[in-house]
């Protein structure tokens, strides 16, 4: 009975009271639940709400557009440092500076080819952060690091995306993936095939 609806199971007060009542009269239960079911205000609101989460839904369903369009603006992004493993995330960014993301993985000779070629360009990128993401392990990131001497230029951080947030929020395929925003912070490309520095720098 809908009376005994968040009782207990050994609550026996109520149970008892509703059972003399039936007792006395045997169709009343029968008659409240017939006309529960016919005019309940309740099951209306019901499926209006499923209704109208069913329309959301499809909404939903049919919106494509990928999240780092329909959220422009440089997403809340969590990296462990290479250089001496602390936390580096959105907040760390400088102010009124264009921020470059690369995710790349270690071990594609495309990723090292890309970096290298902006290393040997870092002055198209004096005003520039650029941020290499990727979610391999620490000690292969490590080894890449030293490799590439990443530590000589105080512009590009290294870091490990544990999560892979940043190559979901992307929405990567392939590496190296670059995505660019303005000083602002804005969105404003993507190159999903290795770009050379030259191309990157035209687009700040």
């Amino acid at each position: 009975m809908i009376f005994l609806r968040g009782c207990k199971s050994n609550d026996t007060g109520p149970k008892s009271e509703i059972r003399i009542a039936n007792i006395a009269r045997p169709d009343a239960g029968r008659r409240k639940a017939l006309s529960f079911t016919q005019k309940s205000p309740l099951k209306k609101s019901f499926l209006l709400v499923a209704t109208v989460c069913l329309s959301l839904f499809a909404v939903a369903q049919a919106d494509t557009t990928p999240v780092y369009k329909r959220f422009p603006s440089i997403p809340p992004f969590k990296l462990t440092k290479i250089s001496d493993s602390t936390s580096f995330g959105k907040d760390d960014l400088e102010k009124k500076k264009a921020t470059v993301f690369i995710i790349f993985n270690p071990f594609c000779d495309h990723c090292k080819h890309e970096i290298e070629d902006i290393k040997t360009n870092i002055d198209l990128f004096k005003d520039v952060q650029v941020i290499l993401a990727s979610p391999i392990e620490f000690q292969y990131l490590k080894r890449f690091y030293e490799e590439l001497k990443i530590a000589g230029y105080p512009n590009m951080l290294m870091g490990r995306d544990p999560t892979n947030f940043l190559g979901t929020f992307f929405k990567v395929e392939s590496v190296p993936a670059v995505f660019i925003y303005n000083r602002k912070g804005h969105f404003v490309t993507r190159f999903d095939q290795p770009a050379t520095a030259k191309k990157i720098a035209e687009n700040l």
